[in-house]
């Protein structure tokens, strides 16, 4: 038998004698829940475009100490898959909602249900109930009339000046979104606030919304927005207990009040509100208002997420990718990323591009990551639209197509890219993949990108000043921009600038600024500052104990195989500079690496001096000085191949 009760019901602030109704009243879940499907399926199939479902406002509390949940939960099964492709709307009323079913024109349906002439003649008579209906009759053209607006408005007017709410909520609607009858927001106004008067709340919540938009009010009143929210939360209104909590959050409307701010936001959330849930999970996630819970936060956090809320599927997914509060799972953490990339998020579609990429949480693919880093790209992302072009530009595992690299890289760049812009600027430099080389559009890129703080690109900016290329050559311009680099820690800037104030090109000549430079290279184990900084510390007078800090220099570049580094090695250890006493057996040592493992001809040729003279060696050795004196000698060292041909 069907569960509808046709005339059985009493006429109601939320319904009518002639709707067909549902009495889900003392259902258990389950129960309730199939019957709503039920009916539904059965409605649609007879040609019943309307049904009233009567579920209670979920006050009661049971034996158990339990709320009623029928009225929270019905709009979740709505979306159930059997019966959601059926449903066009649904009304939510005090205790009830009124569901509108999506009834094909073909079917020629003439709502069976109604017998349209009683209607209309009840309506005549004044009844309230058919006037109602009859008007919502003539809004859809269906039941046996045609479409008609005025008519619709007409009697639906009638119900609504005899204090009939649900009336006064259809006719706001109509004259505030006008797209049946004319737009008339200020007569809008006036039936929205009689329903809300009216203890409607979905009336109170629009009302809240007008006042908190100051559009169809006289002007934007929050706090009579917050006393409209605050009816219509009273009454359970999940949209409202949320607006209600964020205003009480940001002070607007009222005092400040986190605390008050996150009750409000928990009752929304409980009455199953997704975008509620992630707001309290993030509350409890940083302990704003409340004692930090992350595992409370959690379950709202994924009871958000199931609802499909991008934000709460992003976070989540975040959480799981990084491990930082709770345990690492990339491939959890790519379900959910999937899920928000799916609904358009361009963060999560890059981050998936990125997994498919490094082949983390997921099996690499860059076919794959393509595709998903194509879509932020094709909207504007510049970082998607970066690696898009690098991917396209090398070629590797999808085709090759340096031409459409390029557009994503001037778009990237265009955009802001730092990455794109250092690109671009080396295309230009070289003149691979643009018409010809063009150097002043190399500079004009690179320095945006260095300007962004690209340590490379600042290097490169100087350099081409310095050498007057793409611009005309300005030495003091080229120093600012190697000291900019020089302070994002480059090696190669540090020592540039020091040599430059050595030799007071571009700046002024400052000995101490010069040492500073080259020293900072040079703890960087870049092997030309530490020969350089130690030749300046040990050819200076003014520096004291600057043998020992300079031997320390040499040494350093030394064990890099610095063969002139090797050389002062030594010449210190052989002369006592910068050690408490002379050591030979050090000083040869030196002198043979440099002279073995670097083919060095003045090592070669120093050592054989050492052998001549007896310097450094136990005693003098001829043959073994002439062996050193060749070695040189054969890869052109002039005054070795003297002593050579003396011998000879």
């Amino acid at each position: 038998m069907s569960p509808i009760l046709p005339e059985k019901v009493k006429r109601s602030k939320s319904g009518t004698k002639y709707l067909p109704a549902v009495d889900l009243h003392e259902r258990r879940y389950k129960e309730a829940r199939n019957i709503v499907i039920n009916t539904i399926q059965e409605s649609h199939a007879t040609g019943i475009s309307r049904i009233r479902f009567i579920t209670g406002r979920g006050n009661h509390v049971n034996q158990n100490g339990e709320q009623g949940v029928l009225y929270k939960a019905f709009r979740s099964w709505l979306s159930d898959t059997t019966i959601k492709h059926l449903v066009q709307s649904y009304i939510k009323y005090d205790g009830s909602y009124v569901v509108f079913l999506k009834i094909s024109k073909e079917s020629n349906s003439t709502d069976s249900y109604f017998d349209v002439s009683v209607i209309k003649q009840e309506a005549l008579n004044g009844d309230i109930d058919a006037q109602f209906i009859l008007g919502l009759m003539y809004l859809d053209g269906n039941g046996g009339v045609k479409q008609d607006a005025a008519e619709a408005l007409k009697w639906l007017r009638k119900c609504a000046e005899k204090g009939d709410i649900s009336a006064q909520l259809i006719i706001g609607n109509l004259l505030q979104e006008g797209t049946v009858v004319d737009k008339n927001v200020k007569e809008a106004f006036k039936w929205f606030k009689k329903a809300a008067e009216g203890d409607n709340s979905d009336a109170q919540l629009i009302l809240g919304r007008i006042y908190l938009d100051g559009n169809e009010a006289k002007q934007q009143d929050i706090g009579q927005a917050l006393k409209w929210f605050k009816k219509s939360a009273e009454k359970g209104d999940d949209s409202a207990q949320l607006i209600v909590g964020e205003l009480l959050y940001q002070g607007k409307g009222a005092k400040k009040d986190i605390k008050e701010a996150f009750k409000w936001f928990k009752q929304s959330a409980e009455n199953d509100n997704p975008d509620a849930q992630f707001t309290i999970a993030k509350m409890y996630f940083d302990g704003d208002g409340i004692k930090k819970d992350i595992d409370e936060a959690l379950i709202w956090l994924k009871k958000s997420a199931e609802q499909g809320v991008v934000n709460a599927q992003l976070f989540i997914g975040n959480l799981l990718y990084e491990g930082n509060v709770i345990k690492n799972n990339s491939k959890e953490a790519f379900k959910w990323f999937e899920k928000a990339a799916e609904k358009g998020n361009l963060d999560a579609q890059f981050t998936i591009g990125r997994m498919y990429l490094d082949g983390n949480g997921v099996k690499k693919d860059i076919e794959k990551a393509l595709k998903w880093f194509k879509q932020p790209a094709e909207q504007g992302d510049p970082n998607a639209q970066f690696i898009v072009g690098n991917l396209l530009q090398e070629g590797k595992s999808v085709k090759k197509d340096a031409k459409e690299a390029f557009k994503l890289f001037k778009k990237a760049a265009e955009n802001g890219n730092m990455g794109a812009q250092f690109t671009l600027g080396r295309i230009y430099l070289s003149g691979n993949e643009v018409k010809q080389q063009d150097i002043g559009q190399a500079l004009k890129w690179f320095k945006k990108s260095a300007e962004q703080g690209d340590v490379s690109s600042q290097l490169i900016v100087g350099n081409l000043l310095y050498e007057g290329k793409g611009a005309k050559k300005d030495t003091k311009e080229a120093f600012n921009w190697f000291k900019k680099a020089a302070e994002n820690d480059s090696t190669d800037a540090q020592f540039t600038i020091g040599r430059m104030y050595l030799d007071g090109d571009g700046v002024d000549k400052d000995f101490e600024a010069a040492l500073k430079w080259i020293k900072l290279s040079a703890k960087q184990d870049d092997t030309n500052a530490q020969l350089r900084a130690g030749k300046l510390l040990y050819e200076s007078k003014d520096m004291s104990n600057g043998n020992k800090e300079a031997l320390k220099l040499f040494k350093q570049a030394a064990k890099q195989n610095n063969a002139d580094a090797q050389i002062m090695v030594s010449k210190m250890y052989l002369n006592g500079d910068g050690v408490w006493r002379k050591n030979n057996k050090k000083s040869l040592k030196w002198m043979l690496r440099a002279a073995e493992q670097n083919n060095n001809t003045e090592a070669q040729f120093l050592l054989g001096k050492m052998y001549a003279k007896g310097n450094g060696v136990k005693q003098k050795n001829i043959e073994e000085a002439l062996k050193w004196f060749k070695k040189a000698a054969e890869q052109g060292h002039f005054e070795a191949g003297i002593i050579v041909d003396a011998f000879v």
